[in-house]
């Protein structure tokens, strides 16, 4: 038993190396098998499909070659996802692998990764007026800009090298943030004239309801005073 994790990680690794080297499909099992010396089957037990094998060689990945420096602000944001685009430029086939893997379903539960966290709680730290669901849907945005798949779509549709994708980052970002910073004063400004609204259109009932009254109190007054 105390070996299997053994195994696992030795599979991943093995995978991690073979990957960038030939297309995810020509990865055979047989193969990975023969090189860890286990069986086929054992590699199969750990692994059912290649999509639970890419996941975890990706999470290994993320967690190894392209670990996430530590940001509490929107510049350290910023740095933190400049300094991952040239760690992707330095191995582009781990970074390909992971890229490979954000675009594949989910093979079980989905869990909010470390980086997708800390961007989250960047944004409710920066944008504290923000709804809750507004700083997911700015996350998600977010983690998309700063993620190997969008570095691997401007490196090959674009040739651009990391210093290029950090400024479409930079760019992408700040205006998707903006986006989300307006909308919410616009809401909030939305609120605010519509209470505006509603606050004088009541008062201006009330008071015309209140002169209403006072006109047929006062004809009543005169009316009586007449008949004296």
């Amino acid at each position: 038993m105390g070996a299997q994790p053994q195994t696992a990680e030795a599979i991943v690794a093995c995978a991690a190396e073979t990957m960038p080297l030939a297309p995810f499909d020509d990865v055979p099992y047989s193969r990975l098998a023969e090189a860890v010396g286990v069986s086929e089957r054992t590699v199969y037990r750990h692994f059912p499909t290649q999509g639970h094998l890419l996941t975890a060689v990706a999470r290994a990945l993320e967690d190894g070659t392209f670990p996430v420096p530590t940001f509490l602000t929107w510049e350290e944001f910023l740095r933190a996802a400049e300094r991952r685009f040239s760690a992707f430029d330095a191995a582009p086939g781990h970074a390909l692998v992971v890229a490979r893997a954000e675009v594949v379903s989910p093979v079980g539960p989905v869990h909010p990764s470390f980086f997708s966290e800390a961007v989250a709680t960047m944004v409710a730290g920066e944008l504290p007026r923000l709804g809750r669901r507004d700083v997911a849907r700015l996350t998600g945005g977010l983690v998309h800009f700063s993620s190997a798949q969008f570095w691997a779509r401007c490196r090959a549709g674009f040739a651009m090298d990391a210093a290029a994708v950090t400024a479409a980052f930079r760019q992408s970002a700040e205006r998707l943030t903006g986006r989300f910073d307006t909308a919410r004063d616009t809401a909030r400004d939305t609120a605010r004239d519509t209470a505006v609204d509603t606050a004088v259109d009541t008062a201006v009932d009330t008071a015309e309801v209140a002169l209403g009254r006072g006109a047929g109190a006062g004809e009543g007054s005169r009316t009586q005073e007449a008949h004296r």
